[in-house]
């Protein structure tokens, strides 16, 4: 059987990291095999959980029918022998097994469902980036050159001047 999915693998997973987007793009076909891989083995779990059930029911069904006083019953019927078998804990052990490989089996589907997901984040980020989305602001053109008039100007000297003044006193 399969060992569970450690949530933790996910949110890993599941945030990629926006300022390596090459890296990410890279293992994402990786990461796409190894959790179908991981679907493929938990639908092989539920199948062999479910053969489990049948083949346990049918063990307990023969030794129910052939000693049914050892199992409580006084009379023999198909509703008291099939009553026995469910009750029996091999039973219920083998369907809670069956119950669990199902919800481990859906948990990795669904995982499988967010990293298809995942790559479509990954399309859109590099597109968002490709239009320098995570760039850092830039003065160009007119605004450059207004920034510079401002910094030329005699208004700005005399801030910047008064600024020193008081720095020089406070520093006394």
């Amino acid at each position: 059987m399969a060992k569970k999915v450690n949530p933790n693998d996910l949110d890993r997973i599941l945030n990629p990291d926006k300022h390596h987007l090459d890296d990410e793009w890279l293992s994402q076909a990786q990461i796409c095999y190894h959790w179908n891989q991981k679907a493929a083995d938990a639908d092989r779990d539920v199948d062999v959980a479910k053969r489990r059930i049948d083949v346990t029911m049918a063990e307990v069904y023969d030794a129910v029918s052939s000693a049914p006083a050892e199992f409580g019953l006084t009379k023999v019927t198909v509703d008291a022998v099939k009553s026995a078998v469910e009750r029996h804990p091999d039973v219920k052990n083998a369907k809670g097994a069956y119950n669990e490989a199902v919800h481990q089996r859906n948990i990795v589907r669904a995982a499988c469902k967010a990293i298809d997901q995942r790559k479509d984040a990954l399309e859109h980020l590099v597109k968002l980036w490709a239009r320098d989305y995570f760039a850092a602001p830039v003065a160009t053109g007119t605004d450059a050159e207004v920034a510079d008039n401002i910094k030329t100007s005699s208004t700005y000297k005399r801030i910047q001047e008064r600024r020193r003044k008081r720095k020089e006193q406070a520093d006394g």
